[in-house]
């Protein structure tokens, strides 16, 4: 799939991708999706975009686009849906794939509420993938008496650290300094050791229908 340029940039924020997540669980409308098929001779002429893998928000850098080593001779632009699109890529694509935000922000999108104090020094940031949290999931299942529709799971799908060499930024933080996001990774063994899991479905090796490197276009086969 492909984004024709004339499209809006991709906006949703974490908090809207969970949301969308706990509608598909329980079943309900997931809306309509319009899609344009179009060849490797009619690529050519029409810009277009791919989808991205890691949104990046802080500034820094534009985030990661999802890459191709074999092009189909086929693809289908999204013409309308792509902020749903995007949203599902980003909570059921690849282990790595999520939102990169500064701490500040992940606080209040996470949080619901602004950071206390001063702008630190340095913009703290972390990368996060949407995970699943197995303990929280079984309280909540127990309390629902096994009702798997009442599971509220707002609760159950969480913002994780899945990354522990770059899921944060290195620089130096205050001994009291709040990491907003829990880590799906654990170095040393302990109670929380295996608690979040990354996302419910995973489609692993290249994907078949993502973008062609910009200018080039995929050969028939």
């Amino acid at each position: 799939m492909l984004i024709p340029d004339l499209q809006r940039p991709y906006v949703w924020t974490p908090n809207q991708v969970t949301l969308l997540v706990d509608s598909l669980i329980r079943g309900w409308p997931f809306g309509t999706l319009l899609l344009w098929k179009v060849n490797h001779q009619e690529l050519e002429g029409i810009p277009f975009r791919p989808f991205w893998t890691v949104v990046n928000r802080t500034g820094n850098t534009n985030g990661a686009q999802v890459t191709q080593m074999n092009p189909p001779a086929e693809y289908h632009m999204v013409l309308d849906g792509q902020q749903r699109v995007q949203s599902l890529l980003l909570a059921l694509g690849g282990d790595d794939w999520g939102f990169t935000l500064e701490d500040r922000d992940w606080t209040e999108e996470i949080k619901e509420r602004r950071p206390r104090g001063r702008q630190a020094k340095y913009r703290h940031w972390s990368k996060a993938s949407l995970c699943f949290d197995f303990q929280t999931f079984k309280e909540e299942y127990d309390k629902q008496h096994c009702n798997l529709l009442a599971v509220d799971f707002r609760t159950v799908l969480n913002w994780a650290i899945t990354d522990p060499q770059d899921g944060q930024s290195s620089y130096a933080k205050p001994e009291n300094y709040e990491d907003p996001l829990p880590k799906a990774y654990r170095i040393l063994p302990g109670p929380s050791r295996g608690r979040h899991r990354r996302r419910v479905g995973h489609r692993p090796g290249p994907r078949r229908d993502a973008a062609p490197p910009r200018g080039q276009a995929s050969r028939p086969r």
